[in-house]
């Protein structure tokens, strides 16, 4: 920073230091300068100077004219003289000449601003966000102008009426249609003490009840201190906060109409005493005292401890459950803490103001508030979130493609994982200009980067993140402990033809139009938008999104004490991925927490580095397209260039795999392709009979984008049906004859084939309309015109095996089978040594899975002869037999645990060249009794293309 203030001309020497400013005490920078003719620069020309530098977080707050730096005796910087006179005005440098209030109500907001800025001298057109405010001040501002101004102005609209004027012209406006917002009336307690509990509670309480011994909703917190601290004072801050805050004091309990309600407790004392520890223990202790379980039902929902690890040198660990804190709450609690330790622990000598209400007031009130808000609140977030999906981004490696995720339960035995990084402040000066001329906040520009970030490792331009919102709409709650905060899910469009600030006012106007609707609570939305998820999952989003303006201020610290933070991990995301960024005075730090059963460390890593990466392009060029933004950065691009070698030695011609087939035929029409114990069909007359398949396909109306089920035993019709469903533009599903009835079902159900080719309609389920594959029927489809396929358009659909829950179809379109049979397959073959009329003879029975697949491509790129073994006898746990008399081959492929390398006697005239047997996953087995031909050792592995 003072590198950037030495830069501008007229200035010859610069210091900056820190001071706690303002009404709050916030800490802020201060510039000391020195210039050549004593006089201060004109402050926009040093705005403007240190806005093409600098972050707004690093543009001091006030400039200090000095005639000369103070320095000590030995001629260093005195930083300690580094003062901020009174009557310095405490002016901003980045401000354009204040028109002063000019109403009553404009001079109330310009106050109330003051109070929150902590500057004075505002005026009515300045923007509160260029003066230095942020989404917690905002939020700050609307319960101040709540409480001082008994005026209702909401949060979005501190975000979009950032100005003084702006903010009176809606009070006035509102106060000529009627009284303000109701203060929380105070709800009688009666004799038992029960209230409904809040929302969050309610959330809480059911979190609890399935697992009651877990840590995932611990808060911890603590400090270093150095000093001599006196314990049993603190102690007594700690009982008067209990006393003063009922919900530390509150327990949950079930009521008899199924809901839950709070009952608050007499005070109860903490006892606290000091633990004399070695710093080598206290990891172990403080890990005992984070993890311990609270119980909802009994309390308390709020532990400290002590420890002296050296005279003077304290360590206070506290936990609460998230039932009774959030991150506001904290700074209450922190601020509370201190002023009550100066007052001895003495309640009334704290100069607290007494609390109108209790956070058991606020849960009655939020209820009705809602009840009366649902139906407009909850219309809003179905229309929004019509058709959503969640996203779950990937690192582009060659294990994980960008692939959309399905809204699957978490694997609750996953643990958690974080990684961290940081960007310098330099590296985000760009950013700062495009932030401020589109209005937005910091949370919303480090927001529409993490889209992007989503966009370019899920392959999805439609984008669902949870974000975290206080839930402090109104004034009474401010200075209230308790758990308020709400979660909003947002539907963000990342679009390639926009530059960034385009999208960056996209996602802005996303997010004021979320604030307005964030009362309904986070349950209410996904039972309205999703009312069938499975247990546990969240079918709305799978990562999370936060941002922090910077640490608690730790304001009226006693003296005799210095205070650190206590870094302390928490129980981790409870989400996929939490990606938290917080601005400092050095730039921004970025924190990502993940479940290790989605990502491991490395995965994770390669996101964050992909988010810095993106970062320092926008600050180098802010109206980057959002295409460009889109593409693998450099460091992506050296990641993957080891694994996109096939593509690189093999362009993909784009052609459908169909028409590969086409051209093959075309060159070697009487050539074998397809043999089986049926007899055999040439490329000729497979490419004739899956042609006339096809036109009846398109006259039976499942031409293109139809799906097509092929109820068929692997052979020679099962070849032609797949072969005719893709030249018809279709896409087939195979519904294996030897499946369980119930399955057969299930596929005919989800997949709604338009037709089912089969040969035995009488024993398929339900009514279905059917297609018999015999080539005699040819004259149902003469003069029909076959269609173009693209690469886009869907070629098959394959279920899973239903081992973890209800089976899946996944789909696959022809572009990803084209780059397979072309990048992938050829250069195996070419490997293999298979050349033009090879033979090859597959163990796969079943055309159930993408394996069986590849034999269909075998013929197209080179023409080599798919020589499907599929008539040879197995055993009833599907091992092949050693007596079956192989066709001449050139390579064998099975499954290895059903494959017995056949025996046979040494004279055969084939034992000088055996088949090459390809098998996948792991080695076949070794046979009980050596064979007595020498068989070649396995050398490839079969892959199958990737889903799209």
């Amino acid at each position: 920073v003072e590198a950037a203030l030495r830069g501008h001309p007229a200035v010859t020497a610069a210091a900056v230091s820190a001071h706690r400013l303002g009404t709050d005490r916030r800490l802020q920078l201060v510039a000391h300068l020195v210039t050549g003719d004593g006089a201060v620069p004109d402050a926009e020309e040093i705005r403007t100077h240190l806005a093409g530098r600098l972050p707004r977080a690093a543009i001091p707050t006030l400039l200090v004219p000095v005639a000369a730096l103070p320095r000590t005796v030995g001629g260093k910087l005195d930083r300690k003289a580094l003062t901020v006179p009174d009557d310095i005005g405490q002016q901003l440098p980045h401000r354009r000449e204040a028109v002063g209030p000019r109403t009553e109500t404009e001079r109330r907001v310009a106050a109330v601003w003051q109070e929150v800025l902590g500057i004075t001298g505002i005026g009515v057109h300045d923007d509160f966000f260029a003066l230095g405010g942020h989404s917690l001040l905002a939020v700050r501002l609307a319960l101040r102008i709540g409480a001082e101004l008994e005026a209702d102005l909401p949060l979005h609209e501190v975000f979009a009426h950032p100005t003084v004027a702006e903010q009176a012209g809606l009070i006035d406006s509102r106060t000529a249609e009627g009284p303000a917002g109701q203060a929380i009336p105070r709800a009688g307690r009666g004799e038992t003490g029960v209230l409904p509990a809040s929302h969050a509670q309610e959330r809480q309480w059911f979190l609890w009840q399935l697992d009651p011994d877990s840590a995932d909703y611990h808060v911890p917190w603590g400090y270093e201190i150095a000093g001599d601290l006196d314990v049993a004072v603190f102690g007594a801050a700690v009982d008067a906060l209990v006393e003063r805050h009922e919900v530390l004091r509150t327990t949950l309990e079930a009521a008899e109409d199924g809901g839950v309600v709070q009952r608050v407790g007499v005070p109860w004392r903490t006892a606290l005493s000091v633990e004399e520890a070695a710093e080598g223990d206290l990891p172990g202790l403080i890990g005992r005292v984070v993890r311990e379980p609270f119980d909802l039902g009994s309390g308390p929902v709020l532990r400290v401890r002590v420890w002296r690890t050296a005279p003077e040198r304290f360590v206070v660990v506290f936990v609460a459950h998230h039932v009774a804190v959030d991150e506001w709450s904290l700074g209450v609690f922190e601020r509370e803490l201190w002023a009550l330790y100066r007052a001895g622990g003495d309640a009334a000598g704290a100069g607290l103001p007494e609390l109108e209400v209790q956070y058991a007031d606020y849960a009655l009130w939020h209820r009705r508030q809602v009840a009366d808000r649902a139906e407009e609140d909850l219309a809003y977030w179905r229309r929004t979130l019509d058709g959503a999906t969640p996203t779950r981004p990937q690192p582009r490696t060659p294990a994980t493609a960008p692939a959309t995720a399905p809204a699957t339960a978490p694997d609750t035995e996953a643990g958690a994982g974080a990684c961290s990084g940081t960007v310098p402040a330099a590296e985000l000066a760009g950013l700062e200009g495009v932030r401020a001329r589109a209005g937005a906040t910091e949370f919303m520009l480090y927001l529409a980067v993490y889209a992007l970030l989503l966009a370019r490792h899920s392959g999805q331009r439609d984008i669902t993140v949870g974000v975290p919102v206080s839930g402090r709409t109104h004034p009474d709650t401010a200075p209230l402990l308790g758990f308020f905060v709400n979660t909003l899910a947002l539907r963000l469009t990342v679009r390639p033809e926009d530059d960034f600030p385009a999208h960056l006012e996209r996602v802005r106007t996303a997010v004021l139009e979320a604030f307005a609707h964030q009362e309904a609570p986070f349950e209410q939305v996904v039972r309205a938008v999703a009312p069938d998820r499975a247990e546990g999952a969240n079918p709305l989003f799978h990562t999370m999104f936060s941002f922090s303006s910077g640490g608690r201020p730790a304001d009226g610290t006693p003296d005799g004490l210095t205070l650190g933070d206590l870094p302390l991990e928490g129980a981790g995301s409870h989400f996929d991925l939490s990606f938290g960024s917080t601005r400092t005075a050095d730039g921004l730090r970025l924190d990502l927490e993940f479940s290790t059963g989605v990502y491991d460390e490395e995965t994770a890593g390669e996101l964050l580095r992909s988010y810095t990466d993106l970062l320092r392009a926008l600050d180098r060029a802010p109206g980057t397209a959002v295409a460009e933004l889109l593409r693998a950065g450099e460091r992506e691009q050296r990641r993957m260039a080891p694994w996109t070698r096939d593509s690189a030695e093999h362009p993909v011609s784009g052609l459908p795999v169909h028409e590969l087939f086409r051209r093959a035929a075309a060159r070697w029409p009487d050539a074998v392709a397809v043999e089986s114990g049926a007899g055999r069909l040439s490329f000729a007359e497979l490419d004739a009979g899956s042609e006339v398949l096809a036109r009846r396909l398109v006259a039976a109306g499942a031409g293109r984008g139809a799906v097509v089920g092929l109820h068929l035993p692997p052979g020679a019709d099962a070849v032609t049906a797949v072969w005719a469903v893709w030249k018809a533009g279709g896409a087939f599903v195979p519904l294996d004859p030897e499946l369980p009835g119930a399955r057969l079902e299930l596929m005919l159900e989800d997949a709604a084939p338009a037709v089912v080719v089969t040969r035995d309609a009488g024993v398929l389920p339900g009514s279905r309309r059917c297609l018999s594959p015999e080539p005699g029927f040819g004259a149902q489809g003469r003069g029909v015109v076959l269609p173009r396929v693209g690469p886009r358009d869907l070629a098959y659909v394959m279920y899973t095996s239903g081992s973890t829950g209800r089976p899946k179809g996944v789909m696959t379109d022809h572009g990803g089978l084209t780059h397979y049979a072309e990048s992938r397959l050829l250069p195996r073959l070419r490997e293999a040594g298979l050349r033009p009329h090879a033979r090859v003879v597959t163990g796969t029975s079943a055309f159930i899975s993408d394996f069986f697949l590849g034999f269909f491509f075998f013929p197209a790129p080179r023409a080599v002869t798919p020589g499907i073994w599929w008539s040879a006898p197995r055993t009833r746990t599907g091992r092949w037999t050693t007596s079956a008399p192989p066709p001449r081959r050139s390579s064998f492929s099975s499954r290895p645990d059903c494959w017995t390398p056949p025996t046979r006697r040494r004279s055969s005239p084939r034992a000088a060249n055996p088949a090459r047997p390809t098998c996948g996953g792991h080695w076949p087995p070794t046979p009980a009794s050596p064979p007595t031909t020498p068989t070649a050792r396995p050398r490839h592995r079969s892959t199958p293309p990737a889903p799209r």
